[in-house]
């Protein structure tokens, strides 16, 4: 319940931000171009991160304890940080969209602040859900499903994201 609230008080200081900035076209476009850059390069931040933490516990690769484990906590505060700040900057994001000159500019950039947001919360999700620990071999029961969610988690949800972000503040930023 602290979470909830807490994440829609987030919600509300983000729009009292976008709100603040809706009549300086500029320096709105500028602060959702600088925060979608910024998310694009936290993804290779956070696959860094949790890299080592997969291969030592899919692999099972030699990796001392006390790093994997330091990996993961870094990983998972870093991404608790990265959905805080996209619940932050989801109004700044919709509020940018609405800067562009035409109304079909305005609709796929209003997509692409709504989409970001969306594939960031399925991505902590999906990390969510992957087993602490993999035995080795992965069973036959569980293992089409834990090998969806790894694909998920690690390749197709950080790719469509990163990229989604990387354009979406390149665009935002052009159109100042």
């Amino acid at each position: 319940m602290v979470a909830l609230i807490l994440g829609v008080a987030v919600i509300g200081a983000g729009a009292l931000v976008a709100a603040r900035l809706r009549h300086d076209r500029t320096a709105l476009l500028s602060v959702a171009g600088i925060a979608s850059s910024a998310l694009a390069a936290t993804i290779p931040i956070l696959a860094t991160l949790g890299w080592p933490a997969f291969q030592s516990r899919v692999r099972h690769a030699t990796v001392a304890a006390t790093t994997v484990d330091a990996l993961t906590t870094m990983h998972r505060s870093l991404a608790q940080a990265m959905l805080t700040a996209m619940l932050f900057l989801t109004p700044i994001l919709a509020a940018a969209a609405f800067c562009h000159a035409t109304p079909r500019r305005r609709a796929v950039h209003l997509l692409v602040a709504l989409a970001i947001p969306l594939f960031c919360l399925l991505a902590t999700v999906t990390g969510y859900i992957l087993p602490r620990h993999l035995p080795d071999p992965i069973p036959l029961d569980p293992g089409p499903r834990v090998l969806r969610f790894v694909f998920l988690h690690i390749l197709l949800l950080p790719v469509i994201l990163g990229t989604l972000a990387a354009v979406a503040g390149w665009r935002h930023l052009r159109a100042r």
